[in-house]
């Protein structure tokens, strides 16, 4: 009985350090990579390339976006998308939450991203964008969302 006991001991610290290791890897792993395991192709949108004035309109209109980050399709997303949330209130400051939630729109089942809107819609990367490109992006967005 005795023996039996410390094979369940074992078994279960075995458990612990590979879910505390599990945990840790999804909470410091790079959000980019959180992002491409939720879709094949998004890139994460760099902070730098969203204008001060899109920023700024975000903000004072109150948009709310929803993501493919409220979408789960199986258990392995429920837990990247757990994760991506808890980085995202966590270790995000508001420019990184906007670009996190500009890179997860969806806009159809094929179009995931506003880089991809981007390219769809203009034919040109979001860094050639003027700003009323970016909030017609947007405002696409929001009328298929809808």
């Amino acid at each position: 009985m005795l023996s039996f006991l410390k094979i369940i001991a074992k078994i279960a610290f075995f458990i612990l350090i590979l879910l505390n290791v599990i945990f840790f890897t999804l909470l410091y792993s790079p959000v980019a990579l959180l992002v491409q395991l939720k879709h094949n192709d998004p890139d994460l949108i760099q902070t730098e390339v969203i204008p001060e004035t899109f920023y700024a309109f975000v903000l004072k209109e109150g948009i709310e976006l929803k993501t493919t980050m409220d979408i789960q399709n199986n258990r392995l997303e429920l837990v990247n998308n757990k994760f991506l949330v808890i980085r995202r209130r966590l270790f995000m400051d508001s420019q990184e939450q906007l670009a996190l939630d500009l890179s997860l729109l969806q806009f159809s089942s094929e179009m995931i991203g506003l880089e991809a809107g981007a390219e769809y819609y203009y034919q040109k990367p979001l860094n050639e964008l003027s700003d009323e490109e970016w909030q017609m992006l947007l405002h696409f967005y929001l009328m298929f969302e809808s």
